[in-house]
C-alpha cells in the first residue's frame, strides 16, 4: 500500500502517513472506526481523482444510525454505487457496525449477482485487507449467485432482485440489519403508472417491514420519472423529515461542479455533455433534472395548482359538469371507469375551469359505475344544476339512459378523432392556467395526462376532455345564470 497513491487529498501528517504504511494496528484501528478511512486505505484502487465534499457526506451518511431510510441521488458516475454497495457493505461486517446481515437489491438479479461478485473478489483477493481483517471466504463459507456467508463473523449478504419475495430473511436469530436498494428502477420499469405503483407497494409492504426496528435502509440511485420511487421518497421525506434522510448530489449546483477534482473545467464538464448526445438523458442522469420528451402531450411543467375551490355561490360561477368515460367491467385486464367533475368560472370575460378532488379511477361493474357517477353528482351543492357528460359508445348508451331514467341531466357524447387528438385540444389551456387541478385528490389524473401514450390506462383523459369541452362552449355563447329546479330522484 502507498498512501500516496491514494489519488486523493486527505489531510494528514507525514508522520501519520508513514504509521498508516507501516503499522497494521493503527490501519486496522482507523479503518474499524470510520468507513471513509477504511475505503480510501483498502479500496484505493477504485479512487481515481481526489473525493469531493459529496463523497464524505456520503460516508458520515452510513455511519449515521438516527435514521432508518436514507434515500440518496446522484449522478451517474458519482461513485455512488462503489461507496454503498460495495465498500459499506464489507465495511459495515468486519467494521464497527458488526452487522450479520446485509441484503442489498437492484433492479434485475444479473445486477444484483455483480455487486456481489465484485463483493467476493475483494474479500477473497484483497491483499491488504486479508493481511489486516484475514480471509474472510474459504472453502468452508456458503457461496452462491445470491448470497455470500463469511462464517468469522457469523454474518451473511443477500443479493436479491426488485419484486423478490423476501419475508421470512434471516441469518441465525438475525433479520436484514442494514438493507442497500441499489438502482431498484429502470427507465422501463417508470414507466406505467401501474409498474410504479407496484415497486412502491413492494417497498413500502415488502423490503421495509423485514427488517427491524434498528435496520437501516438506504435507497440510491436516480430520478427517473416524477412519481419514481425515488422521486416519492423525496416529497415524503421533503413533508416530513422525521420519516427519514434525503440527499442530491448533481453535477453541477448552482452553476459549480460538485466534483471539481475530476471536472476540473468547464471544457471538461461540456466534453461529457457531448458524449451523452441527448439533452434527455444530460439533465436526468447529470443534473438530476427529469425533462419532459418530446412525445408528451402534455407537460408536467404546465400543471397549475390550487388549494381551495371558489365557492358556488360566487358571482363568477357559471356551471359544473361530470365527464364519464365508462368501462362495465372488473375484470383485471379490463380499463378503468373514469368520472372526472370540472367547475367553470368567469371574470371580466376570462374562463377558469377548476377540477375538483373528487375523481373516480376504477374497474366497475354497470351497477357500481352508475351509483358511482351518483355519489359525485349528489356530493356537490351545485347538484340539481350539474350537467352529465357520458361517452356513448355501443352498450355505453344504456348508462345515460339508466341515469335520466333517476332524474339526471344526461348527454351522450360520442368521441371524434383519437384520444391523443382530444387531449391536445386541452393542452394550451392547461399551460396558460385556465385549467387549473387540486394540490391534492388528482394525482392519478396529472400522472395519466402526463405520461400519455406510455401509461397503460388514460381513461381519465377522455373523462376530463368530456367534462371540460362543454364549458369551454359556454364560454363562446351569452352569459345566463343556470339553476335548474332540482330533477327528481335528488
Amino acid at each position: 500500500m502507498n498512501i500516496d497513491d491514494f489519488g486523493m487529498d486527505i489531510e494528514t501528517t507525514d508522520a501519520l502517513k508513514e504509521q498508516l504504511r507501516t503499522s497494521r494496528s493503527i490501519r486496522k484501528a482507523l479503518a474499524y472506526e470510520s468507513h471513509f478511512w477504511f475505503f480510501y486505505i483498502y479500496l484505493s484502487h477504485h479512487v481515481l481523482y481526489p473525493p469531493a465534499d459529496f463523497h464524505k457526506e456520503m460516508f458520515d451518511l452510513t455511519q449515521d444510525t438516527s435514521a432508518g431510510l436514507t434515500a440518496i441521488t446522484a449522478f451517474r458516475g458519482s461513485g455512488k454505487s462503489t461507496i454503498m454497495s460495495l465498500s459499506f457493505p464489507i465495511w459495515a461486517i468486519i467494521g464497527k457496525p458488526g452487522i450479520k446481515y446485509i441484503l442489498i437489491i437492484s433492479h434485475v438479479q444479473q445486477q444484483a449477482t455483480q455487486i456481489l461478485a465484485n463483493i467476493k473478489s475483494e474479500l477473497e483477493t484483497n491483499s491488504l485487507l486479508i493481511e489486516d481483517f484475514g480471509r474472510h471466504m474459504d472453502t468452508a463459507d456458503t457461496w452462491n449467485s445470491s448470497t455470500i456467508v463469511l462464517s468469522e463473523h457469523n454474518a451473511r449478504i443477500t443479493a436479491l432482485s426488485t419484486g423478490s419475495s423476501i419475508r421470512g430473511l434471516k441469518q441465525s436469530q438475525f433479520r436484514p440489519q442494514l438493507i442497500i436498494c441499489d438502482d431498484i428502477e429502470s427507465l422501463e420499469s417508470v414507466k406505467t403508472m401501474e409498474s410504479r405503483q407496484g415497486t412502491f407497494n413492494w417497498f413500502t409492504l415488502d423490503v421495509l417491514p423485514c427488517g427491524d426496528i434498528n435496520t437501516h435502509t438506504f435507497v440510491i440511485g436516480n430520478l427517473l420519472h416524477e412519481d419514481s420511487l425515488l422521486s416519492r421518497l423525496k416529497e415524503q421525506i421533503h413533508n416530513n423529515p422525521k420519516q427519514g434522510i434525503y440527499r442530491e448530489y448533481p453535477l453541477l449546483q448552482d452553476d459549480k461542479c460538485l466534483w471539481p477534482a475530476k471536472f476540473k473545467t468547464e471544457e471538461d464538464i461540456e466534453k461529457l455533455k457531448n458524449s451523452v448526445f441527448d439533452d434527455v438523458a444530460w439533465n436526468r442522469e447529470y443534473l438530476l433534472r427529469i425533462i419532459s420528451d418530446a412525445s408528451r402531450v402534455i407537460y408536467p411543467e404546465w400543471i397549475k395548482t390550487y388549494e381551495t375551490t371558489p365557492s358556488v355561490t360566487d358571482y363568477s360561477y357559471e356551471m359544473t359538469t361530470v365527464g364519464v368515460d365508462p368501462a362495465i367491467s372488473e375484470k383485471a385486464t379490463a380499463d378503468y371507469t373514469a368520472i372526472v367533475t370540472a367547475r367553470l368560472y368567469e371574470s371580466d370575460g376570462k374562463p377558469r375551469i377548476y377540477i375538483l378532488p373528487n375523481m373516480v379511477n376504477k374497474r366497475l361493474n354497470f351497477a357500481d359505475a352508475s351509483s358511482a357517477i351518483q355519489n359525485v353528482v349528489n356530493s356537490l351543492e351545485e347538484k340539481a344544476s350539474t350537467q352529465i357528460y357520458v361517452e356513448n359508445v355501443g352498450y355505453q348508451d344504456a348508462l345515460s339512459q339508466y341515469l335520466k331514467g333517476y332524474g339526471y341531466s344526461v348527454e351522450a357524447v360520442r368521441p371524434t378523432g383519437d384520444k391523443r387528438t382530444r387531449l391536445s385540444a386541452l393542452a394550451p389551456l392547461i399551460a396558460d392556467g385556465t385549467i387549473v387541478f387540486p394540490k391534492q385528490g388528482c394525482e392519478a389524473m396529472i400522472s395519466q395526462i402526463t405520461n400519455f401514450g406510455v401509461e397503460k390506462h388514460d381513461d381519465i383523459a377522455d373523462a376530463l376532455v368530456y367534462a371540460v369541452m362543454p364549458l369551454l362552449e359556454y364560454t363562446h355563447r351569452p352569459r345566463v345564470r343556470v339553476w335548474d329546479e332540482k330533477p327528481e330522484g335528488f
